[in-house]
């Protein structure tokens, strides 16, 4: 009984290391995905479009209905 249960442990750290490396591969892509945006968007506009959440956040001022 003791072997099954190492077999299980086993198996879902196993499982467990897959899910975490999806997610990461998941969060790097939509990292990707949101650079490529910004770029585009100050292509078309001329100006970042962070640029504004960038100021707020050094002075402490909240925008938008947060």
């Amino acid at each position: 009984m003791e072997d099954l249960s190492e077999l299980e442990i086993r198996n879902f750290v196993k499982s467990f290391h897959k899910f975490v490396d999806l997610k990461r591969e998941l969060f790097h892509s939509q990292i990707d995905e949101l650079q490529k945006i910004i770029v585009n968007q100050c292509k078309l506009t001329g100006t970042n479009p962070l640029s504004q959440e960038m100021a707020a956040g050094a002075f402490s001022i909240n925008i938008g209905s947060c």
